[in-house]
């Protein structure tokens, strides 16, 4: 199983013209490119990989990874889940008591 790992998705904006993105439709490009090439992790076998039911093996070519918990997430973590397709979403959980965001979101 490969794990790809994700960050900013989302349109191209002006406003920040130095930030490094991956475009909405490329995403749903790639989306599509990985369910051809060997397949996505479903949430089924996300869930039965976890109970250990299966292996790895059984499980889809891909696992889709998404760090920082960032506002372009909530749209991305819909598709998934519309499409029926799994993923990780990793949560930077000290930014919620106020007082600490990441240096590189500053």
């Amino acid at each position: 199983m490969n794990i790809i790992m994700y960050h900013y998705v989302r349109h191209g904006s002006t406003d920040l013209p130095g930030l490094n993105y991956l475009d909405k439709d490329a995403f749903l490009s790639q989306i599509e490119w990985f369910k051809s090439n060997g397949g996505l992790v479903t949430l089924a076998q996300l869930k039965d990989l976890k109970k250990g039911l299966v292996d790895e093996a059984s499980a889809g070519e891909y696992l889709l990874s998404f760090d920082d918990g960032l506002q372009d997430h909530k749209w991305v973590a819909q598709t998934l889940f519309d499409m029926g397709i799994a993923g990780v979403f990793g949560i930077t959980t000290k930014v919620l008591n106020g007082k600490f965001v990441p240096a590189t979101h500053l």
